[in-house]
């Protein structure tokens, strides 16, 4: 309801940022957003998502989403995504889909040595060329820091 309240008093949105307050004790919900505001191109939030977000933004239909910023200040044991689950929902993006991850403190510090290792095998490291050409990821957490790239049929995939 909140967000049909928000669309009727501003409209339809480009961007939006939800960063976290003190007296914020609902968790946003993905699909919710991505339905009241289709023309959606980019969302940045801190903290205040399910861990099922993933899912949340599949269960939406019709959306523009191409920027997507994610911050944790703690990621728990609970918050933490299948990998797998991770890596598909990356593959699926259209070209040009940017995801940042971000977080300050985890449960499971061997759980970003995992991802990343995974991503290595499984993406292109680095930077694409030219911006907004491949679907991109990036995390940053402590002093670990990966981006990534879904290579297209004429890339290679380089292994680091």
């Amino acid at each position: 309801m909140f967000y049909k309240t928000l669309r009727f008093t501003v409209g339809d949105i480009k961007r939006l940022d939800i960063y976290r307050t003190n007296n914020v004790s609902q968790i946003i919900n993905f699909t919710d957003i991505l339905t009241t505001f289709p023309k959606l191109g980019g969302l940045a939030t801190s903290y205040y998502h399910s861990a099922n977000w993933i899912s949340e933004i599949l269960q939406a239909k019709h959306y523009s989403l191409m920027r997507l910023r994610i911050r944790y200040d703690r990621l728990r044991y609970s918050d933490q995504f299948d990998i797998k689950d991770f890596l598909t929902f990356i593959k699926t993006r259209r070209i040009g889909f940017d995801l940042a991850i971000r977080v300050t403190f985890a449960d499971n510090i061997l759980y970003f040595s995992k991802l990343k290792n995974y991503l290595d095998q499984k993406l292109v490291v680095g930077y694409a060329a030219i911006k907004y050409t491949r679907t991109q990821v990036s995390i940053n957490y402590g002093n670990m820091h990966g981006r990534w790239y879904v290579p297209l049929n004429g890339d290679i995939l380089r292994i680091s």
